[in-house]
């Protein structure tokens, strides 16, 4: 009896087999579906373990938190990540439960570093405590992480920067420059970051290499300038220890409790939560969002879906092909239990050869995925025991949901009926193929009706106005005191060359953020200043810009009444209240009567700042402050062959710093990388999901003009052109097709409206209405297409050969 089983289920093993290859279309049809859907599922699988990975390497890492604000300043309220540099030096003394406590100041994008007569600008120095490497677990190569960061003017670099300098032997006790500026030691050598960290750099610098007096600015308790990181003893509730921060809060920061028009908050965020659910102002680097997550989880189940759907219609409709299988086993005495576990069997065969060639194309097009996201994943994800168990338990159960009906449905054949032939009398047995090519077609439909909506809302990104003309305009970044001591001199040159209409300076340029300052406009009481984004520029700077004014007048050449003069945005406009602002005054911070400024005219709002982020009340004031940035605008044509004449210019007054620009327009595509990357991601995983359906449906078309063979014989012979029984066929299926868009339009609708409701400029659905419509045509002629490719190889046949048939 023992052996009993063995026999069987190698019968049943062959018979699965022979009935693969008796019907190779079908079956490799069933095979490349389901390896397709699979093989999606597994990149957007890879993709979503890697983004749920950040920053859970560091040693618990459950115990690690940022510090970030909120609160309200005079009526506007604030969510941001940088918190004040005061906590650091007593947040141990006051919450024993606090272990360790670093601060982060970011040196911003490019830092020179010199050695001997290499000069190498390299991006992201962070400026840290020495407990960074006690709360974060970056490795040291070489180098003591208790003591690396301890003394001031020490740095660690990274491996990959050190090499850059240091090829062979050890870089540690060597002196590098920073900017210039002073000479610092280097302290140890660390591991290159992992890519899934929110923190994003090269070097490290201790606190103290800022120097004293940059060191004392941070620690002003007012302000909100910096990153605080600290580590709690483990089992710390954070919401106890968050409900203590207010009392805190007003023992440290005393003009709290003076004036309700200033709050402020204090919380706590995990650190590894604030890649995907941190996106406040001041980030340190660009986040991505729990929303991405959510969307591919969907796209991955809906296109396995897809492909289940695809082999329950197609083995349902080859069921005809083993009824007489099904009745003679019957009759021999099988159990229906048997034959249910027979035809799951051949299903779950059949998942686990889908996903063998699933893993072979994940390795294909993984690098193309990589070169779209710009993210460096690989199978190694797929290492640890519960992925590989995952992928067991995917392929079972892709298995028995996909074999399932079929199985249910094969297995309840009666042999008496099977015999007489009236198995497949009526439509009944159609109506779950018919249902389900519906489900799959409503899904592609709303697929591709939510693409052209994502399409359209990144090309409005790109073509709403700014507020300034970003074409044509060249910035020159000022990181020397000799370039912006001498910038005068420069702008003048800067003038001389061909090509070049005008030379502005600015504290602040698009995409490199703006300041808050506190301001007292006119009528305001006291003890409720306002905050105002300022931009300090020079005379030429609106004109450079390219800026609109729509009041009042700009400012005149270099006149010094103007230097006192401000001009302000439509939002600040509005948010004031003044019918004509026009020579109304804004006092500086607390009514200060030695900063009177006068509104001379109004700017067109201009978005320094992401489309996705709302404009801010902003001004624009002549500088008193050494410029940050030169602002070149160039005639039409002339940006790209003004750039070596710029650079003798630059090289004439500055030796110390490498000549270093950027086009304006290409910076502010950057700052929507991530959106476009995921929009590719989202039309080609579209154009994925309706290729699976189609799939199916030419296996289904095709097996249906297979079934129709005698019928279409008898046509032919009674006159019916080869036009006419395309149509035929072609009619049966496109009216499911026709039902899937009546389902679809509703449901893509919601969802587009949820989508779009993230961003605060977007498109109009009303706008894009006809999308909806064109969708549809698209869904209706792939299926037409794909349907009229069988129809016309079979009306095109013989019917003589057709009449022969079965």
């Amino acid at each position: 009896m023992s052996s009993y089983p063995n026999p069987m289920f190698k019968n049943y093993l062959k018979t699965a087999f022979r009935s693969l290859w008796k019907q190779k279309g079908y079956s490799l049809i069933n095979l490349l579906g389901l390896a397709i859907g699979m093989a999606a599922c597994l990149i957007i699988l890879i993709y979503i373990v890697n983004e749920l990975s950040y920053d859970k390497f560091h040693h618990e890492h459950e115990n690690v938190y940022r510090t970030a604000f909120d609160g309200e300043f005079s009526g506007d309220f604030f969510n941001v990540a940088v918190s004040s540099g005061g906590i650091t030096g007593v947040i141990m003394e006051d919450f024993p439960e606090v272990i360790a406590v670093t601060r982060i100041v970011s040196g911003g994008e490019k830092t020179l570093l010199s050695y001997e007569d290499k000069n190498i600008y390299e991006n992201n120095i962070y400026f840290v405590d020495s407990m960074f490497l006690g709360i974060f677990d970056f490795p040291l190569l070489e180098g003591d992480p208790k003591t690396a960061l301890r003394e001031p003017n020490s740095v660690v670099l990274s491996e990959s920067i050190a090499r850059k300098f240091f090829e062979k032997g050890s870089a540690v006790g060597k002196t590098i420059r920073l900017n210039n500026e002073r000479e610092v030691k280097i302290t140890g050598i660390l591991e290159d970051p992992p890519a899934n960290t929110h923190l994003d750099f090269n070097i490290l610098a201790s606190f103290h290499t800022l120097g004293e007096s940059a060191v004392n600015n941070y620690e002003d308790w007012g302000s909100l300038n910096l990153y605080t990181y600290i580590r709690t003893l483990p089992g710390t509730d954070p919401e106890e220890l968050t409900s203590r921060f207010p009392d805190f809060l007003l023992r440290h920061i005393p003009f709290l409790s003076k004036t309700d028009k200033i709050k402020f908050r204090m919380y706590l965020q995990p650190v590894a939560s604030i890649h995907l659910h941190s996106n406040l102002m001041a980030e340190m680097s660009p986040n991505s969002d729990i929303n991405y997550i959510y969307v591919f989880g969907a796209i991955a189940v809906i296109i396995l879906i897809i492909a289940c759907i695809n082999f329950m219609n197609l083995t349902t409709a080859r069921s005809v092909n083993r009824a007489r299988e099904v009745g003679i086993r019957k009759v021999a005495g099988a159990y229906r239990s048997s034959l249910i576990g027979q035809f799951i069997g051949e299903s779950v065969i059949l998942s686990f050869l889908a996903m063998i060639i699933a893993l072979l194309l994940v390795e294909i097009t993984l690098p193309l995925f990589n070169q779209l996201t710009s993210l460096e994943l690989g199978l190694g994800v797929l290492t640890s025991w519960q992925i590989p168990l995952a992928l067991l338990v995917l392929v079972v159960f892709v298995g028995i949901v996909a074999g399932s009906y079929p199985a249910f449905y094969l297995s309840s054949f009666q042999p008496v009926k099977v015999v007489k032939g009236d198995l497949y009398r009526g439509k009944k047995r159609s109506i779950l193929r018919n249902t389900l090519v519906v489900i799959q077609f409503t899904i592609s439909v709303i697929l591709l009706i939510s693409t052209v909506f994502v399409f359209y809302q990144m090309d409005y990104f790109k073509s709403k106005r700014l507020g300034y003309d970003e074409e044509n305009v060249l910035v020159l970044p000022l990181r020397g005191e000799n370039t912006m001591n001498r910038f005068n001199t420069m702008k003048q040159e800067l003038e001389q060359i061909p090509g070049i209409r005008m030379v502005g300076s600015s504290t602040s340029v698009p995409t490199k953020g703006l300041n808050g300052i506190g301001y007292q406009p006119e009528g305001i009481p006291e003890d409720a200043p306002w905050i105002i984004y300022t931009i300090y520029g020079d005379f030429d700077l609106i004109d450079a810009l390219g800026m609109n004014i729509i009041e009042g007048r700009g400012y005149e050449g270099s006149s010094p009444a103007d230097s006192n003069s401000i001009l302000i945005n439509e939002t600040l406009k509005k948010k004031l209240g003044w019918e004509d602002p026009v020579g109304r005054t804004i006092y500086g911070f607390g009514g200060d009567t030695n900063e009177v400024l006068k509104v001379i005219g109004i700017l067109e709002d201009y978005h320094f700042k992401s489309l996705h982020e709302p404009v801010e009340p902003a001004m624009i004031r002549i500088s008193n402050e050494e410029p940050e940035f030169i602002v070149i605008r160039t005639l039409p044509g002339n940006l790209e062959s003004s750039l070596g004449s710029v650079e003798e210019v630059w090289e004439s007054h500055e030796q110390t710093f490498p000549f270093d620009y950027f086009f304006l327009d290409q910076e502010l595509d950057n700052q929507y990388q991530s959106e476009q990357k995921m929009s590719r991601l989202f039309i080609y995983f579209t154009i994925l999901a309706v290729f699976i359906a189609c799939l199916g449906l030419l296996g289904l078309a095709s097996f249906s003009a297979e079934q129709r063979t005698k019928e279409i014989g008898i046509r032919k012979v009674l006159g019916a052109s080869p036009g006419l029984l395309s149509i035929i066929m072609v009619r049966d299926f496109i009216r499911w097709v026709l039902i899937a868009n009546i389902i679809a339009w509703p449901l893509a609708w919601w969802f587009i409206r949820d989508w779009l409701d993230n961003f605060s400029y977007r498109i109009s659905i009303m706008q894009f209405s006809w999308v909806f419509i064109v969708a549809s045509l698209v869904s209706i002629v792939i299926a037409i297409l794909t349907v009229l490719v069988q129809a016309i190889r079979i009306s095109m046949a013989n019917p003589v050969e057709a009449l022969k048939y079965e």
